[in-house]
């Protein structure tokens, strides 16, 4: 079990999200790279969506996006 100091929130552990994240990244690659192959120009910028839930939801209806 993690200790206390290397838990985000008291629930998730800071290595299990930097592996999250690297696989995240290391999967667009892998499909930029695909989409290479047969595009004539591939794109320039690497894009990732990522979204986040909660387990509660707001009692007031409030739809903002956040930039990361």
């Amino acid at each position: 079990m993690p200790s206390e100091n290397d838990l985000i929130d008291s629930h998730v552990s800071e290595s299990q999200c930097k592996r999250a994240i690297e696989a995240l990244c290391n999967h667009q690659l892998k499909k930029e790279q695909e989409a290479a192959e047969t595009e004539l120009l591939p794109a320039k910028d690497q894009h990732v969506w990522l979204i986040v839930a909660v387990k509660k939801i707001s009692p007031t209806l409030k739809i903002k996006p956040y930039r990361m």
